[in-house]
Formats: structure tokens, sequence, C-alpha cells
């Protein structure tokens, strides 16, 4: 790996970084929005990395991955505490609410990216400033996308949880082994295509803003 490929893998860790920030603040929000102050008297209310940072999730394999060289980085952050029994509209769909909140605010930074890109497009920008956007704009696709699987411990799986009604035993049961689960799944090519299908299922309104902007 040369230098070039280094600067390019750490930029893009950096930019994981401030889209799991965003994704965990987003679940920390809207549970506050619902009437749960726990996510705030966590220090969760905020951008800042260091509440939001998970060792290894955000950190140790992200870095990882880029000296392996790999094209493709994920990771998590540390997970939001929230007081389900507090939420004015019920723990069932404030629950979803909050689950749903991550995922879609890393849409809607892709989707500010993307318009970002259609006016630095516009506006004459080098190839390295577009290329920028729109790795700001694959990474919360992917990390979007992913979240929405049902697969434990993902968001996609507590809302089906949720909808299916079902037991909170067998939940914290099929989710104990944390991300051990999704890293062992993408050793499997089957699930690399259906994490590439989501992501770019969510990367469809970022490339849509894109062209809204710069035109063709």
């Amino acid at each position: 790996m040369d230098s070039a490929q280094l600067a390019n893998g750490l930029t893009l860790v950096l930019i994981l970084l401030f889209a799991i920030c965003v994704h965990e603040w987003a679940h920390a929000w809207a549970a506050h929005l619902l009437g749960d102050d726990t996510p705030a008297e966590d220090g969760r209310l905020t951008l800042n990395p260091t509440s939001h940072i998970d060792p290894v999730g955000t950190l140790v394999l992200p870095l990882f991955m880029v000296l392996m060289g790999g094209g493709m980085i994920f990771g998590w952050g540390k997970p939001v505490a929230t007081q389900p029994s507090h939420y004015r509209i019920g723990k069932r769909w404030g629950d979803i609410l909050v689950s749903l909140a991550g995922p879609f605010s890393n849409i809607a930074l892709g989707t500010l990216a993307g318009i970002a890109r259609g006016i630095m497009d516009n506006a004459g920008f080098d190839d390295h400033a577009l290329e920028l956007m729109r790795n700001i704009c694959l990474i919360n696709a992917l990390l979007a996308g992913l979240n929405l699987l049902p697969i434990p411990p993902l968001d996609g799986f507590h809302i089906l949880s949720r909808l299916i009604h079902m037991k909170e035993e067998l939940y914290l049961k099929l989710t104990q082994a944390g991300f051990i689960v999704v890293l062992l799944l993408f050793m499997i090519p089957p699930f690399q295509v259906v994490v590439m299908v989501a992501s770019g299922a969510a990367y469809l309104p970022m490339e849509l803003a894109y062209h809204a902007i710069a035109g063709g």
C-alpha cells in the first residue's frame, strides 16, 4: 500500500467516523424527542465522537480493513441506552421510530452530500473533491442499508422484533453475540450481495439528488 492509498483509506475512516456519530446521535435525538431523557443524561445528544465511539467497531475494525486493502469499510458505534417505557407514543412504536432514526439520518446525510456534489460539479471543482462527496454518499448508504437488514443486533432486527411482538428474553438471547454475527456473515458471498442491494437502495436518493442539481 502506497502513501496515496493509505491517505485515501484514512479519509474513508474519518467519513465513517462522522457517519457513525450522526447515526448514534439520531437515535439519541429521536428518543429525546419522544420523551426519554436517558440519552441526554448519558451525554449522547452531541456529535462529539468521544461520546459515540466503540473502540473496536469505530476504530480498530475500520483501520484493519483499510490496512488489509479492502474496497469496503464499515463499523459501528456505542449503542444508545434508552428507556422505551418513557416514550410518549408507547414502547412499541417509539422503539421502531428510534431504530429508524439512525439509518434514515445516514440517508439524509448522504443526500446532502449528493446535493453538495452536484453544486460542486456545476462549479467546476476537481475530481478529488467530487470523489470525496461520492465517498460520503457511499459510506452513508452502506451504513443505512446494512443497519436496515433484519439481522441481530442491527436496527432492522430491532424493528422486526417490535413488529412481531418478539419476547424480550428471546430478543436479548439472539442479540447477545453482538456484531460477531454480522462479521461472520460478511464472509459469505450471498450476504455480501444482499448488503450491496440494500446499500444500493439507500444510495438511490443520494444519486438522484446529485443528478437533480448537476443535470444529466
